[in-house]
């Protein structure tokens, strides 16, 4: 199961997934899929959080820091993405 907290300390709840046919190995695998992005999700959650004022609207441009950050988070997330997608298509063709 996932961590049940992010990178950024927040709480996630949520139900946790249907594994259907995937073996311990694959769904450990779905697991750290899972946190990886929703680690990525929350470091760029913060970095727009950073940028609005109280009313949500943007104030500020990215810096540098943010994009070379969001670019940084993008290889893992995308490795991540893959992943889900092969074990969900797995899981699926094993209906």
């Amino acid at each position: 199961m996932p961590s049940t907290e992010n990178v950024c300390g927040q709480r996630i709840e949520y139900e946790t997934p249907s594994y259907g046919d995937l073996s311990e190995n694959q769904s450990d695998l779905y697991d750290a899929a899972i946190s990886e992005v929703e680690n990525t999700l929350a470091i760029i959650t913060e970095i727009q959080n950073e940028r609005t004022d109280e009313n949500g609207e943007i104030t500020e441009p990215l810096t540098l820091t943010q994009v070379r950050t969001i670019l940084e988070v993008g290889v893992p997330l995308e490795r991540s993405l893959t992943v889900l997608d092969a074990l969900e298509g797995a899981s699926e063709g094993a209906l």
